[in-house]
């Protein structure tokens, strides 16, 4: 965290628990691992704490984008396959068919994460 350089930390470490940490340090946090029963708690760390992003490769709502947009929070998903240790396709699926402008999947895809590491 001093460095700035960004955390990436499980949810089973607790999604709020997450958020009272990124309170605590100048850099982005990402809460990877968490599946679409938790999205709800993760919305509102990430409405209270602006350096808080999730990842979604366990995101298997059809409507997870969407809920994000809505929401105004779109650019703090960051794409995650956990491949090669899973399919791809599980993980690109719900995104490519999201209701949503080519130019946000692409946000989605490495634009969001290219702006958190550049």
């Amino acid at each position: 965290a001093p460095a700035k350089v960004g955390l990436m930390i499980p949810a089973g470490e607790g999604i709020s628990t997450i958020g009272e940490l990124a309170g605590r340090v100048d850099c982005p946090v990402i809460i990877e691992g968490f599946r679409y029963d938790r999205l709800a708690e993760a919305l509102v760390v990430m409405g209270r704490r602006d350096n808080v992003y999730i990842e979604s490769h366990l995101l298997n709502s059809p409507n997870f984008v969407e809920l994000l947009k809505a929401e105004g929070l779109l650019d703090r998903l960051i794409f995650g396959s956990y491949a090669p240790l899973a399919y791809v396709g599980a993980a690109t699926a719900p995104i490519e068919s999201a209701g949503v402008s080519d130019e946000e999947k692409a946000m989605i895809f490495g634009g969001n994460i290219d702006r958190i590491i550049s």
